[in-house]
């Protein structure tokens, strides 16, 4: 029988991972938990790993050449999460572990999320809200129209060109920049990173992150936008220097910022939370990293991980690995139609 290594902390396992998804998991061999209220480190992962044939771990967990050369049963790694920042795949693949990664069920409610926050940035529905709520009427205040402005967004995956398509039919111009891309959307313009930044209204940051990509937004790059414009970040914290984010809220030196990501390390899973002295701002429409957060979402993504598993114990290549060709400790069958 496989056992199976689960590394999602036990109070977020019935809300991240999903009864359904731990029940099939369950099927599929014996499944060892993380009994603690956190993300393991990498020596209490070697521990509780020592004995099993996978782990199936979260966002959070990393994938450390120490993790894997102290694991020799070891035969793969699924991350339920598509960001691979902290999996060393160069160290897996030498010893012939099969790394996959999840597929992106989370892009329809994170580009919701993030339509509804720009419009609640620039109509001010948040103070309206919050005062019905201290039992008064709201002061009249003149919001932002977004139909008919710009939107500059940085870096254009599956989230961007979703949103691409939505705000076009808000009648919203857009400009990106990505080095990387070739196939562009219909009706993106391509451009500059100053060329975006000096233009646009809304400045959507949706890169990868990356060393490239690292403080990508700074105090120069903040000063070329327009006093007049929104800062958006719903990709990484580490994106953006938040000292430079802070003076130029607080200085004027742009309207306002709608924000699910940042650098704290104080929440529920410890890392990219929205700090407490950029939410508290009244200029900003701030979540606590929740923009995935929803029950479609989250199943979704621990449904394929487990699929995933399911493909691999049968001897088949699973969907989303990264390495098939150099995991020497499985046999795999080829995929149909090859890899996603």
């Amino acid at each position: 029988m496989a056992r199976i290594y689960l590394t999602v902390p036990k109070h977020l396992r019935t809300l991240h991972f999903g009864a359904e998804a731990l029940a099939r998991l369950e099927g599929l061999g014996e499944v060892i938990t993380n009994p603690q209220d956190r993300g393991p480190t990498t020596a209490e992962a070697i521990a509780a790993a020592g004995a099993c044939d996978f782990i199936l771990c979260d966002r959070l967990t990393a994938g450390s050449a120490e993790l894997f050369a102290a694991l020799p049963k070891l035969k793969a790694f699924l991350r339920r999460s598509v960001d691979m920042h902290g999996v060393d795949i160069e160290a897996a693949s030498k010893l012939g572990i099969l790394v996959t990664h999840a597929v992106p069920g989370f892009v329809a409610a994170v580009t919701e999320l993030m339509v509804a926050q720009m419009v609640n940035l620039a109509r001010k529905v948040p103070e309206q809200v919050m005062a019905y709520r201290d039992g008064a009427i709201p002061k009249l205040g003149m919001g932002v129209q977004v139909s008919g402005k710009v939107a500059g967004i940085i870096g254009m995956g599956r989230i961007a060109r979703r949103l691409a398509a939505i705000l076009q039919a808000m009648e919203i111009r857009i400009l990106a920049h990505d080095l990387y891309v070739e196939d562009w959307p219909e009706g993106v313009e391509p451009t500059t990173l100053d060329g975006l930044l000096g233009e646009a209204d809304f400045v959507i940051l949706l890169a990868v992150r990356s060393d490239e990509t690292e403080n990508i937004m700074n105090a120069e790059t903040f000063a070329r936008m327009k006093p007049s414009a929104y800062f958006v970040n719903f990709s990484r914290g580490g994106l953006v220097d938040e000292d430079a984010l802070y003076e130029v809220l607080t200085s004027g030196g742009i309207a306002g910022a709608a924000l699910d990501v940042g650098r704290e390390t104080g929440g529920e899973e410890a890392g990219d939370v929205v700090p407490v002295r950029l939410g508290a701002l009244p200029n900003v429409v701030a979540t606590a990293h929740t923009a995935a957060m929803v029950p479609d979402a989250m199943l979704t993504q621990s449904m394929t991980s487990v699929e995933q598993l399911a493909d691999i114990i049968a001897g088949r290549e699973p969907a989303y690995a990264l390495n098939t060709e150099r995991a020497s400790r499985l046999k795999l069958a080829p995929r149909a139609g090859g890899n996603p």
